[in-house]
């Protein structure tokens, strides 16, 4: 699953700079505030990075489906 990750890396997370939402079951969470949208896209950008090496490996090892 790397081009996903790398496609969220390299489009939506910098996206999340000028504001998102956040859905849940219970109702959104509107995320507008400059400070507030670059914390959260570091942390979500650093989970993200984290699944890409993760992906890396399991191709690497030849297990899974890591090029989708």
């Amino acid at each position: 699953m790397i081009s996903p990750i790398l496609y969220a890396l390299a489009k939506q997370v910098p996206a999340m700079q000028s504001g998102f939402t956040i859905s849940t079951n219970y109702g959104d969470i509107e995320i507008t505030d400059p400070d507030e949208c670059r914390a959260v896209a570091d942390v979500v950008r650093a989970v993200l990075e984290q699944r890409l090496q993760r992906a890396a490996h399991e191709q690497q090892k030849g297990g899974g489906d890591a090029e989708r």
